[in-house]
């Protein structure tokens, strides 16, 4: 999977045997487009919303509060959201509630893009996202 931002590109490796079903919901929606908002409560992180009927149905899998730098999770709704981590991360909806996700996928190689485009986007405000199978 490719994540695709300012001129930042990440690759990402899908965790098939942990959360298939997330995945399978993944591979017929893509390639997805979409806005980028820095995380307000869970630290260093991004999110892309989507309401993509598909994804509003994804079982619980592989669920994670507490995530590493380079991890990928599609969070429930009513939140409907990928989060993107670039260092360590509790997710919370808001101050004090925590939220779970299905952690899906591992950012491949070095994370220092990543980093520098979480940093910039939470100077700058949101930037438009690509998500995409490779």
């Amino acid at each position: 999977m490719e994540i695709g931002m300012d001129d930042a590109i990440v690759t990402a490796r899908l965790l098939e045997e942990v959360a298939p079903e997330t995945i399978k919901a993944l591979l017929e929606v893509c390639p997805l487009e979409g806005v980028a908002r820095h995380s307000r409560w869970s630290g260093p992180s991004f999110n892309v919303v989507s309401r993509i009927d598909r994804l509003q149905s994804i079982p619980v899998e592989n669920s994670r509060h507490l995530l590493p730098p380079g991890t990928i999770v599609w969070i429930a709704p009513p939140e409907s959201e990928f989060l993107i981590t670039y260092d360590d991360v509790r997710i919370f909806a808001t101050a004090g509630k925590t939220l779970f996700g299905n952690l899906f996928a591992e950012i491949e190689g070095d994370l220092d893009d990543l980093r520098k485009v979480g940093h910039n986007l939470r100077l700058t405000g949101e930037k438009p996202l690509s998500i995409r199978m490779v």
